[in-house]
This record gives structure tokens, C-alpha cells and sequence, in this order.
């Protein structure tokens, strides 16, 4: 088990099995929670967005949900350590009629499962990237329960499967709002894309400028900078 600051006095423990990536800060960048949001991270892993927020811009209340007892128990204890007011939860996103209220939450976010048991890449945090434990649409159905009215989802997800990604949302009354798509520089294709749904809200798309992580000299742009320090998201 590794200590990782975060800054601010936020700290998140990984393991060889439960890490976080670029992906999880960029979406907690993208949810931009409020201070009175209620929020609600699922498939948290290690906690990384729940955390950034606490280094950020912290919502009202976050809770963070996951089904494996090590990731929620690493969770945990970042979360101590770093001054309160998020709790973790080990539970099935697919069963959570009695451990969390329908439409308790203003926002919800999730780190979705990529790919299909048996396909796609393996490594670190492998067990994330599947859906052997729950699917996407298991996902979007939990996020759309857990919001009340107006209420946003927000997730990132791989950029091939963005069509069938916001027929899911619309399924789930979850009509897609905000749009914007991750590259690694800016001569290469997206590698992630950030979506964010509201309940019941009407039609109506706003496609937000590319994000670039690296400049032509392979340094950090002065927005990934920002990101990753979380001064921009600081009230």
C-alpha cells in the first residue's frame, strides 16, 4: 500500500490492484460540484475523485461506493486522513435501494467499466476496466435512481463508444448536456471522452473546446497544470 498526496492535506492510498489515472482527475475536473451539491461517486475504486474534490472544490456532502471491500477500505482511509466530511461505502451499484436514498443526489459521478469481460487491455487496476461486476447501462440505471430532478451525471468514457453511450443516458432520462473530449496532444485522436447528462432536462447539447494534456515539448499544459493542482476549482 502506497501514500500518495494530492495536495491541500488530501491523500489517497493505491495498492497494486487499486490506482488511479488521468481519467479519474479529469473527471472530477469536468463534475465541477458546487458547495451545496450532494454528490455521489460510483465505481470510486481508491476514492481519486471524491478526494479531488475535497482538495478542490468540495460539494456539501460525497459519498463514494464500491464493491470491493479493499478499494472502499483504501478509500477509507484516505478519506480520514484528509479532513473529513466523505464516507465510503463497500456495496453493489446494482443493489442500493436501502443503503442510499432515490434521488438523494444532485450530482452523481462514475469511472465506468470500459470494455466487455474478456476484451481489451489488461494491467494495473485491470478489475476496473471490465464490466464482469456491473455493466455500463447497471451504471447509468444507478446514477439516474440515485438523482433527483435536474440532477447531472458525469462520466468519462472511451470515445468509440460515445454513441451508444448517450442513447444509454437518454434511456435512463438522463438527456446528454455537455460534451468534451480528452487528447493526448494536440495532433492525436481523443483518448477520452466526458459526458454529462441532467435528469429530465430538455434537449440540448454545448460541445466544449478539446482538452490537451501535453504541449509539443511533451510538458503538462498550463491547463492539465491547473487540473492537477486543483487551483481553478478552489473557492
Amino acid at each position: 500500500m502506497d501514500r500518495e498526496p494530492l495536495g491541500n492535506g488530501v491523500v489517497c492510498y493505491v495498492d497494486g490492484a487499486h490506482s488511479f489515472g488521468v481519467d479519474g482527475i479529469l473527471l472530477a475536473d469536468f463534475s465541477q460540484p458546487g458547495p451545496n451539491d450532494t454528490a455521489c461517486d460510483l465505481c470510486t475504486g481508491c476514492g481519486i475523485v471524491p478526494l479531488y474534490w475535497r482538495m478542490s472544490r468540495f460539494p456539501a456532502a460525497a459519498v463514494g461506493v464500491d464493491i470491493d471491500p479493499q478499494a472502499a477500505a483504501l478509500f477509507s482511509q484516505g478519506a480520514a486522513e484528509s479532513g473529513g466530511g466523505i464516507s465510503s461505502i463497500c456495496a453493489d451499484l446494482r443493489a442500493l435501494e436501502g443503503i442510499l436514498p432515490a434521488g438523494g443526489y444532485s450530482l452523481v459521478t462514475a469511472n465506468p467499466p470500459y470494455f466487455r469481460w474478456g476484451s481489451g487491455p489488461r494491467g494495473r487496476s485491470a478489475g476496473a476496466r471490465f464490466d464482469d461486476t456491473c455493466t455500463l447501462e447497471d451504471v447509468v440505471n444507478a446514477a439516474s435512481r440515485l438523482l433527483s430532478a435536474k440532477g447531472r451525471f458525469c462520466l468519462c468514457f472511451r470515445p468509440e463508444g460515445l454513441c451508444g453511450l448517450m442513447q444509454l443516458l437518454r434511456q435512463y432520462s438522463l438527456e446528454p448536456k455537455r460534451l468534451r473530449m480528452a487528447h493526448g496532444r494536440a495532433d492525436k485522436a481523443p483518448f477520452l471522452v466526458l459526458l454529462e447528462g441532467k435528469k429530465g432536462a430538455r434537449p440540448g447539447l454545448s460541445v466544449l473546446p478539446p482538452l490537451f494534456l501535453k504541449n509539443g515539448t511533451g510538458e503538462d499544459t498550463a491547463e492539465m497544470k491547473e487540473i492537477f493542482s486543483g487551483r481553478r476549482n478552489r473557492k
